[in-house]
């Protein structure tokens, strides 16, 4: 009877730990998919998204309050699955800062005539994957980082036109101050006039796999590095101009370059 009513006790025991255990636990949070169509929406959605969350752009948006800012340490994708254009006029399209990491993906276009860069990247990360879409016209740096930020070019395309003033510059991508990019796919792309520069990097990292740096323009350069690192093991550089062209220009930088 005693050894009956221990073995009841026990077992009461057991199941009381293994609740508490239940309840204790750190529970799987599943990523959500956040569709929005309208400008307010989206900003709503930036303002309240959580780690591994989607806002899936359904629908053409015109930003007409100015930049989206992400000031948090976030960590989402923007896409669209059916080809949507997010207009965002001459202000940044994204800031991000205070470690947020943004991706954008899909089929998603960003239209931008931003007069400084569309993307600002500051202590934090940005990725472009898959078809997304930067298209830049008039603008000064598609992709600007100006300190301790990362770039990760997987796919999709950066392009920059440029059709003012012949002596102006424009870049796809400008990082600075112990920022790096890493390029693994994708292309980034300057046309028409001035002096257009793919990819410069001044202390700093850039990294080449895969992917193309297709530059044209008064004068051209794919790469400029100024105390900075290029390791380059596959991917294309081509440069046309009618003034002045190089495929890569180091300015006491370092080139490792194992393929391409």
């Amino acid at each position: 009877m005693l050894s009956k009513r221990k073995h009841t006790v026990l077992s009461i025991g057991l199941a009381c730990a293994m609740l508490l255990l239940s309840v204790l636990a750190p529970r799987s949070v599943l990523a959500a998919e956040i569709k929005v169509n309208t400008e307010q929406q989206l900003r709503n959605a930036i303002n309240n998204v959580s780690d591994g969350d989607t806002i899936n752009v359904t629908g053409n948006i015109a930003l007409k309050d100015g930049l989206l800012w992400v000031k948090q340490k976030k960590d989402f994708t923007i896409k669209s699955s059916n080809s949507s254009v997010i207009t965002a006029g001459d202000h940044y399209f994204l800031l991000l800062q205070n470690g947020a990491t943004v991706a954008l993906a899909g089929n998603l276009r960003v239209e931008s005539s931003a007069k400084s860069a569309t993307i600002f990247v500051e202590k934090s990360s940005f990725y472009l994957k898959e078809n997304a879409v930067l298209n830049c016209k008039n603008t000064l740096y598609g992709i600007y980082s100006s300190e301790k930020g990362r770039v990760v070019i997987n796919g999709g395309s950066i392009i920059v036109t440029a059709s003012g003033d012949n002596d102006a510059e424009h870049y796809g991508i400008y990082v600075r101050k112990n920022s790096s990019v890493g390029m693994n796919s994708g292309t980034v792309k300057l046309m028409g006039k001035g002096g257009n520069v793919g990819v410069y990097v001044k202390d700093g990292l850039l990294t080449v796999s895969q992917g193309k740096i297709d530059v044209d323009g008064r004068a051209g350069d794919g790469v400029v590095a100024e105390y900075a690192t290029v390791l380059m093991s596959g991917g294309e550089i081509k440069t046309t101009s009618n003034y002045g062209t190089s495929g890569i220009q180091l300015y006491e930088g370092k080139l490792n370059m194992s393929g391409g």
